[in-house]
């Protein structure tokens, strides 16, 4: 067991039910949550499990950390999308986690969904055609 699993069960983040199946509770007795999206999951995680956020930076640094072995370390690290690009409280968490890896820039890079889109339909168009 990791110490962040150690912690997350010690804090009643994470609880058993009777039937052996997970349930996540805050940290208050009695008080259930319901997790109905994603993106409630996200402000419920911050908001109501302060634990929340290191267990979830402290997942997303062991996943880059496992890559920069078999890279030989990083150069850059890059942040996308939702989380990546607004919450740089949570850049500053994983890079801060990844400090011993050495030197490397942080980045933000704003996705282009709406050009991958375009460039889909446009090879579908030009394929229908001949």
């Amino acid at each position: 067991m990791t110490a962040v699993t150690s912690e997350v069960q010690r804090h009643g983040a994470v609880r058993a039910g009777r039937d052996g199946r997970r349930r996540r509770v805050t940290s208050r007795p009695g008080v259930g949550l319901a997790l109905v999206s994603p993106a409630f999951l996200f402000v419920a995680t911050f908001v109501l499990f302060p634990l929340g956020f290191a267990v979830y930076t402290y997942r997303i640094a062991q996943a880059v950390a496992a890559m920069a072995v078999g890279l030989g370390g990083i150069d850059v690290l890059a942040f996308s999308g939702g989380v990546g690009e607004n919450r740089a409280d949570v850049r500053e968490a994983i890079a801060g986690r990844l400090a011993f890896l050495g030197d490397f820039r942080v980045e933000v890079v704003a996705p282009r969904e709406d050009l991958v889109v375009a460039r889909e339909v446009r090879g579908l168009l030009d394929g229908a055609g001949g």
